[in-house]
């Protein structure tokens, strides 16, 4: 196999040891990031102070 350079050899070698299988339903509570946030999922935002020390 050729490699377009040497990142692409040492992504290709990584993978090469580290081959571990996680078994199908390890874990059910694992967030994959399927789900979109809304407004209301967001914690709420702090309030910043009146005056900022490092404006004027």
């Amino acid at each position: 196999q050729k490699y377009f350079d040497s990142g692409d050899y040492n992504m290709a070698k990584a993978k090469m040891k580290s081959k571990h299988v996680v078994p199908a339903g390890a874990d059910k509570n694992l967030v994959t990031g399927d789900h979109i946030p809304t407004p209301q999922d967001l914690p709420q935002r702090k309030t910043a102070p009146l005056a900022s020390k490092l404006a004027g």
